[in-house]
């Protein structure tokens, strides 16, 4: 009888407490901004990710670390504020789900960039991440044609889609980060200097009453302990095993996401969108294996 790794569990925590997150913030949006959430997402997982980093020695850091977070820090921003306009916007079970187009795009920039050409399953897995997407937003009747006109309906389909291709940028940076210093280092300070920013942009479009803004509230610390789960556990597992695997039953989050949208907020045909984000998935399992 096989045993479950312990880094195949721990990432499948880190999936459900991302998905949790993700549901916290939606319920959030109704009554914060998406700046405001943002920073919760962030600034109360700082505590978490201190410990983290101080239970381990400074590691010897690369000059070229502090390039990557230059680099990183605004993509991100723009990534969680598009993120969340788009929970706020769009049914959980319909948006998040397209967030399996980052190895998509991942791929197309290597292609364009590097003229690294996807083999048999990189190529079958951006096949099925687009017969996901069909199922994900077709609505029982039209073709081709239909189906644009639908997505272009969802304004938060478009935004997890821009959403996705940052992520296809920061997640190239987020390894060179690493690389540069390590893991606990690298995902506390990344997020100290993400919070700061999202600090003075806070502080400059409400040009008074931020401190009252981000006081602590039950919305506000589920927010943060699900969204500090997810981290903790992000770290712990990726510390046992490749990148890849990881991130691949991390991914299941957009699984989760269709199933808490259907309980929590009443969104419909969960049954078909479940089936497409599970093509979706498959085919993204299939452009990492091969990555």
């Amino acid at each position: 009888m096989s045993v479950v790794p312990l880094w195949f569990v721990l990432a499948l925590l880190c999936a459900l407490s991302w998905s949790a997150a993700d549901a916290f913030s939606k319920a959030a949006l109704r009554e914060h901004s998406p700046g405001t959430v943002m920073w919760v997402r962030w600034g109360y997982a700082l505590p978490l990710l201190a410990l983290a980093a101080s239970m381990r020695s400074v590691p010897p850091v690369d000059p070229r670390f502090w390039a990557v977070l230059a680099a990183g820090v605004p993509l991100e921003i723009a990534a969680g504020l598009l993120y969340l306009h788009a929970l706020k916007v769009s049914p959980m079970s319909l948006a998040l789900p397209f967030l399996a187009w980052t190895p998509v795009f991942t791929a197309m920039i290597s292609l364009a960039v590097l003229g690294e050409i996807p083999g048999l399953s990189g190529a079958a897995g951006i096949g099925l991440v687009a017969a996901g997407s069909f199922l994900l937003a077709w609505e029982g009747k039209g073709g081709a044609a239909d189906l644009f006109q639908s997505l272009r309906r969802e304004k938060g389909v478009l935004c997890i889609l821009a959403v996705a291709l940052i992520y296809s940028l920061t997640s190239a940076l987020g390894k060179l980060g690493v690389r540069y210093s390590s893991p606990s280092f690298f995902g506390f300070t990344y997020a100290l200097f993400v919070t700061a920013a999202y600090t003075v942009l806070l502080a400059w479009r409400r040009r008074g009453g931020l401190l009252s803004s981000l006081r602590p509230n039950r919305s506000f610390l589920a927010v943060g302990a699900a969204a500090g789960l997810m981290i903790a556990f992000h770290f712990a597992a990726i510390e046992l095993t490749q990148v890849a695997y990881m991130i691949s039953v991390k991914r299941s989050s957009l699984l989760f996401s269709v199933l808490l949208g259907r309980l929590f907020f009443g969104e419909r045909q969960t049954g078909r969108r479940f089936l497409g984000t599970a093509v979706m998935c498959a085919g993204m399992l299939l452009i990492v294996v091969e990555d």
